[in-house]
């Protein structure tokens, strides 16, 4: 007599998920969202020269620096220490009284002979966007003498 064999299923192996496909479609995405990015003209390279560390020689600008102070609203102000000036919040990332003061100063600069300079003052929690917008009508005018005054802010 034989003996029947009581049949054993054998155990299911643990579920897997290859994601091989995945990695693989994620890279391809990367690479097509690289190579169709541009850049807009004014934020790539605005062509700005600031100040070296060693004094240059000779007499002072006779003109001074036209001071701007940023905001933490957003807000430009023109010479914030003497005789103040709002010019205004961005919009649609255009400052059209900032753009029109700093053409006046330009040419102000330009009949002396002399070559515009900003100052320009930032807070501490203006947002980027602001002052890209801030040195985007500085460049726009032609203005490429510029110093960053250090950054103003509650916390020093």
């Amino acid at each position: 007599m034989s003996r029947k064999k009581k049949y054993r299923a054998e155990p299911d192996p643990e579920p897997g998920l290859d994601i091989s496909s995945l990695i693989d479609v994620s890279f391809l995405l990367l690479i097509y969202f690289l190579v169709t990015t541009t850049l807009k003209k004014k934020e790539v390279d605005v062509g700005m020269r600031l100040p070296s560390s060693i004094q240059q020689q000779g007499p002072p600008p006779e003109l001074p620096p036209l001071v701007l102070s940023l905001e933490e609203d957003g807000s430009v102000i023109a010479s914030p220490n003497q005789s103040p000036a709002d010019l205004g919040k961005p919009v649609n990332n255009r400052l059209p009284l900032l753009k029109e003061r700093l053409q006046e100063y330009k040419a102000a600069a330009d009949r002396a002979r002399q070559v515009a300079r900003i100052t320009l003052r930032a807070s501490n929690k203006v947002e980027h966007q602001k002052l890209v917008t801030v040195f985007n009508e500085i460049a726009d005018v032609g203005i490429s003498d510029v110093t960053l005054d250090g950054f103003m802010g509650d916390d020093k």
